[in-house]
């Protein structure tokens, strides 16, 4: 279920910046009550755009959850240059990865993990 409101927020985040420089803030709402929220931000500086989208939600199913997602992502001239994600649930890490461009190849650090892409990442 998850899966589902972060694709959907990815979703929004990215249909959503259609002018330069703008924040957006949701409320995010179960069953007709606020549980959490989503920022967004792009900013935009000459070729360089960054990313931002923020979101922290409190749940109860059976048990109680809080979720807090960070994600991050610059870009010049259309090329990843860096980025992060950082995933929590109950203040345990899940995903904690850093992404940067290192003059011809990524290089993606999660934990005490590395690996490298040669391609680059465009939008």
């Amino acid at each position: 279920m998850p899966r589902f409101y972060y694709i959907f927020f990815i979703c929004i985040l990215l249909t959503s910046f259609l002018e330069a420089d703008r924040k957006l803030q949701y409320e995010v709402l179960r069953k007709g009550k606020v549980i959490g929220y989503l920022d967004t931000m792009k900013k935009e500086n000459g070729a360089n755009i960054e990313y931002i989208m923020e979101s922290n939600v409190k749940i109860s199913l059976l048990m109680d959850f809080a979720l807090y997602s960070k994600v991050y992502g610059s870009f010049n001239n259309g090329v990843l240059t860096s980025g992060s994600i950082i995933r929590r649930i109950n203040g345990k890490d899940k995903a904690n990865s850093k992404i940067t461009w290192k003059v011809d190849r990524y290089l993606i650090q999660d934990k005490d993990e590395s690996i490298e892409l040669k391609e680059k990442i465009t939008y």
